[in-house]
């Protein structure tokens, strides 16, 4: 779909505005299982997409990969003026990379467990003391699934980890290219986008402390904890996680939903 790489694109295709789902290194599109259908049952129009080098899109070196670009190009192929990003660890990084490139076309961004790939000095040396190299390398389930879910939930961690495996089918994952300029403080204060910040209570690689590091540099965002959950928020909360993210896109539509035949 994009040039030099074809992308593996979910879409619900309904009429509603556009919801583009940023997945985290650790997926892909399949990551949002517990999301979409609820998120089109709400009137949006919900797309994913399994970036490249990942799952089923092209298998290209991910390092060679625009990741902005090729966001950009979704968003041509789909065919509309603007959207509403919500994304997830690594998929955050892009969304703001995008949404401080091309403003205009975010209505709304939503950040969920992320670094935010800032450059700062001052922030790189908070992110390094959080993603301290023992927790790096642990297995992706014990670094981004918290200690209580992996205790409760087994067919949910076992489900997950067949969606990460399918993700990554044997590659090393190495990010992309997120734009030519580096994400900063000073670019952040620019942003009069509104954006929704979440963060697991429990997350060992972006803690609340993180995510509130990012925050104060925006002049227009909320940030919502989510206590006693992991890294990956978006599977081990689904319910909490989702309804917080629709009532936040939904008093950020651009226009009401359609009403139903019923009504």
């Amino acid at each position: 779909m994009t040039a030099g790489a074809a992308l593996h694109v979910t879409d619900t295709g309904t009429n509603g505005e556009v919801v583009v789902l940023l997945h985290p290194a650790s997926g892909s599109a399949d990551s949002w299982i517990h999301q979409i259908d609820e998120f089109a049952a709400a009137g949006f129009r919900v797309v994913a997409y399994d970036r490249r080098g990942t799952g089923r899109s092209a298998p290209a070196e991910a390092a060679d990969a625009d990741s902005v670009a090729d966001l950009r190009q979704l968003v041509e192929h789909l065919g509309v003026d603007a959207v509403h990003l919500v994304a997830a660890a690594g998929g955050g990084q892009i969304a703001l990379a995008y949404t401080l490139v091309h403003p205009q076309q975010v209505t709304s961004l939503v950040l969920s467990g992320t670094n935010g790939g800032l450059t700062d000095a001052d922030f790189v040396e908070v992110l390094d003391r959080c993603m301290r190299p023992e927790l790096t390398t642990l297995p992706w389930h014990l670094s981004e699934l918290s200690a209580g879910y992996r205790a409760l939930h087994p067919e949910g961690v076992e489900r997950w980890e067949a969606v990460r495996a399918a993700a990554h089918q044997g590659r090393v994952v190495v990010p992309g290219k997120l734009t030519r300029e580096p994400i900063t403080a000073d670019r952040l204060m620019t942003l009069t986008t509104p954006i929704l910040l979440l963060a697991g209570g429990a997350d060992l690689l972006t803690p609340p402390a993180l995510m509130r590091q990012i925050a104060q540099h925006l002049p227009r965002h909320e940030l919502h904890v989510l206590h006693e959950v992991g890294h990956a928020a978006f599977w081990e909360a689904a319910t909490e996680w989702n309804a917080t993210i629709l009532d936040f896109l939904e008093r950020h539509r651009v226009h009401p939903p359609a009403p139903t035949a019923q009504e």
